[in-house]
């Protein structure tokens, strides 16, 4: 079932800098989707109004001779009627257009692009049944014409805007309310021909159909031990899907894939340098320190970052202060190899790169390059402790009855990014920072907050299953988690494994399947189970063969062959 769109609207003007704002009635659930458009590539926009946290979910900025252009979502948490404010903080004429959706599935595919031709048309991947699409399109050229959109894929198109300001710019926008079936989504314009233009587009998924169904939910990974590998877990028996789950980040969740030209106005330089180069943020100066501003975080939180490059690094927690005299927070340090061993450290860092080591020493553990750093802060004064992740695995723990300093006490602040430089530049990719519901810093896999049904770990685009979850933070051992979306995948070193999260399947027969995505090595597949989660944890591993009877509880664990 299509999204409901429940109301939809515009700027008054679309041609002059002053700031902007829109009321429009919300409910919790809802989901606001905002496009917006700049005249040119100085003049960035920012959404801000209303109960709920904005999100920048796919832009194009800082390209010359191109508009900068936005797609801006929200999850609304209160049923109010709220404003949508938009500024540019420039001279730049600006405006923005709105699409409210309910009884929808979370945000699904996005996808962006620029260029000086006749072919303005972008392709969304792995779009699911019956989704919408919101549209933004900026012209710099301002080309006059009659607007064709492209319906061949995602059907029938709306257009909200249709703004043409001779010899300034031109903006486009609206959406396609259902796109029918499951497929990738041509979209975009054939005409006018000759814009330089910037093309945004982003899906929001449906629900499922109401009713009855009888399926087999199953779980699957995706694997890779020194290979790429899937596996899937089916529960055999009837349920009613209450719905689909959306891989989408909470409203709570900082994200940034660095999939654009410039850095844009989300980061905040603190000390030595950044930009952006081949979809990834290079801190490119000595001692270079940046924060994530647009969010507001809880006090307990989490920062992370795939790390590639040779210099030491890191992630922020708790960051506080504007600039270099001011900023200090607490960081994840991690030395110089981009694969194999390498060392990380705890630490309290300030706003010229300076780093005291809260911990006593420096502690070892193997990665490739691409591996994921998180640090995770909870508690406050003398309960402060700080997690380590590296590869998605628990590495480590400091609390504050540990610091070297104790008078290094930070309650509060934001996520940031950290890196040396020394003569070679660092990168970072896939920002992720917010809350630390997800994950817990415990030792073993407790029972997972999921219900019963089908899970899917590693794997998001066209999947069925009730449950989808990422391998990171879920499972744990002495393998390394890599990548991120349908690119995670598990490695495992001779003699290394990684352990599930515990899942309550309730009383039924679990089938474990396979699925090889590419060719390589295998694995060695085992489960456990048990009729509460501590019994569970306390079984003895069973190598899996063929289809077994759970009583309430199952853990899966993959081990090498090497």
């Amino acid at each position: 079932m299509a999204p409901t769109i429940v109301s939809s609207g515009q700027t008054a003007s679309w041609q002059t800098n002053a700031n902007k704002s829109i009321s429009v009635a919300v409910q919790v659930n809802d989901l606001l989707v905002v496009y917006a458009n700049a005249e040119n590539q100085t003049s960035f926009i920012t959404i801000s109004g209303g109960t709920g946290t904005w999100v920048n979910s796919v832009s194009i900025e800082g390209a010359g001779n191109y508009c900068n252009t936005y797609i801006w979502t929200k999850a609304c948490t209160a049923n109010e009627t709220a404003n949508i404010n938009g500024t540019d903080g420039t001279t730049g004429h600006f405006g923005f257009g709105y699409v409210l959706f309910r009884n929808h599935g979370g945000l699904g595919a996005s996808n962006s692009g620029n260029a000086t031709n006749n072919s303005s048309n972008i392709t969304l991947t792995g779009v699911s049944a019956n989704s919408a699409i919101v549209l933004a399109l900026g012209d710099w050229n301002a080309v006059a014409g009659t607007n064709t959109y492209i319906t061949t894929d995602a059907g029938t198109f709306t257009e909200l805007t249709d703004n043409h300001e001779v010899g300034i710019y031109a903006s486009n926008g609206g959406y396609y309310a259902d796109v029918g079936s499951a497929a990738n989504k041509n979209v975009g314009l054939t005409a006018p021909t000759g814009m330089a233009w910037t093309l945004l587009a982003i899906e929001v998924k449906g629900t499922a159909a109401a009713g009855s169904a009888s399926v087999s939910p199953s779980v699957s990974r995706s694997i890779s031990p020194s290979s790429s590998v899937s596996r899937s877990i089916s529960a055999s028996r009837s349920l009613s899907p209450s719905g689909s789950i959306s891989p989408s980040a909470p409203p709570s969740t900082a994200l940034d894939d660095f999939n654009r030209g410039s850095i844009g106005t989300n980061w905040t330089l603190i000390n030595g340098g950044m930009t952006i180069s081949s979809n990834r943020l290079w801190l490119n100066s000595s001692d270079s320190i940046v924060y994530w501003n647009p969010n507001s975080f809880n006090d307990n939180q989490y920062c992370e970052a795939e790390q590639y490059g040779l210099n030491a690094r890191g992630v922020i927690v708790r960051g506080q202060g504007t600039d270099s005299s001011n900023f200090r927070g607490y960081a994840l340090i991690v030395n110089t190899a981009q694969t194999g061993s390498i060392t990380f450290r705890f630490a309290y860092i300030t706003g010229n790169g300076t780093i005291e080591y809260l911990d006593s020493g420096a502690s070892g553990t193997s990665v490739t390059e691409g591996f994921k750093l998180r640090l995770i802060v909870s508690g406050q004064d003398t309960s402060i402790q700080l997690t380590a992740y590296i590869g998605g695995s628990q590495q480590g723990t400091l609390n504050w009855s540990s610091f070297t300093n104790k008078s290094r006490i930070l309650n509060s602040g934001v996520p940031g990014l950290y890196s040396s430089f020394a003569g070679i530049v660092g990168q970072m990719d896939n920002f992720e920072a917010g809350t630390t519901s997800e994950p817990s810093a415990s030792e073993s896999p407790s029972p997972s907050a999921m219900p019963q049904g089908s899970i899917v770990w590693g794997h998001v685009t066209g999947v069925t299953e009730t449950n989808i979850r990422k391998f990171s933070f879920n499972w744990s051992g002495t393998g390394m988690i890599s990548g991120s979306g349908d690119s995670e995948k598990i490695i495992l070193s001779s003699g290394q494994y990684m352990e599930s999260e515990v899942c309550d399947t309730g009383s039924r027969l679990i089938l474990l399947k396979q699925n090889f995505y590419v060719a390589g090595d295998t694995i060695l597949l085992r489960y456990r189970q048990g009729n509460s989660p501590a019994n569970c944890l306390a079984a003895s591993w069973n190598n899996y063969v063929s289809a077994f009877a759970s009583s309430g509880y199952v853990q899966i664990r993959v081990e090498s062959t090497l």
